[in-house]
């Protein structure tokens, strides 16, 4: 009994690694523990700090050593603080109610765990989510477009239409000056068609990575973000 149990612990460990380092610096070290109730009676866990500790290990560390190459990276969600709520604002994808917009552009706090700190980060996770899902979606849908084109190629190889073949049988009966020049003109056709760009892989981390990259960029330096002063959280 002692010996499955332990067997089943490490297969655990195995197939969710960054999962499980979350959960123990979240249980270890309190000050990682970015948790609140939402009006008194729903518990709300962003733990912001230790799946950005995570990250950071996967990102510096995972092809030095294998054992920070976290397969289930990807099941990280988007680490909420107050950059990405203000950058998914100046984007239009969040929006919040007039009084609270100007209660941020005025730099007034708002505290840690209220229910305006509290929405504010909860619909930044929730955006990023369905981001992250629409964008998978689209991948899929290319892939599976890319896959449609190269059957109905390979089957056009397999069965040459007939049609086709006399037009090629004729068009080498013309004059070399003739040839000469359909060949410059398809050559010209050729150079202009380029292959559609293969859609990148989009997940929370990755996502989390170029929303706070956008927020360096000088067309978003000046987005205002929440002020929340007594946090440790970020």
């Amino acid at each position: 009994s002692s010996s499955s149990s332990s067997s089943s612990s490490r297969t655990s460990t195995c197939l969710d690694p960054a999962a499980q380092l979350v959960s123990a610096i979240v249980t270890h070290f309190p000050s990682f523990a970015d948790h609140a109730l939402y009006n008194d009676e729903i518990q709300v866990a962003f733990h912001h700090k230790a799946q950005l500790l995570v990250a950071d290990l996967y990102r510096e560390l995972r092809t030095e050593d294998e054992i920070f190459n976290f397969a289930d990276i990807d099941r990280l969600t988007v680490c909420a603080d107050n950059v990405v709520p203000a950058i998914l604002r100046e984007l239009g994808i969040l929006q919040v109610s007039e009084e609270l917009g100007k209660r941020i552009d005025s730099g007034e706090e708002l505290e840690s765990g209220s229910q305006e700190e509290l929405e504010l980060r909860s619909c930044a996770v929730q955006a990023c989510e369905r981001i992250v899902e629409q964008a998978t979606l689209l991948q899929q849908q290319q892939q599976q477009q890319a896959a449609r084109v190269e059957d109905a190629l390979a089957a056009a190889d397999q069965e040459p239409d007939a049609q086709a073949q006399e037009d090629k049988d004729a068009q080498e009966q013309v004059g070399d000056a003739q040839a000469d020049t359909d060949t410059d003109a398809q050559a010209d056709a050729d150079s202009t068609q380029e292959p559609e760009t293969p859609l990148p892989r989009v997940s929370a981390y990755t996502l989390t990575q170029y929303l706070w990259q956008m927020s360096r960029w000088p067309e978003y330096q000046h987005c205002q973000r929440h002020y929340t002063r007594d946090t440790s959280f970020y």
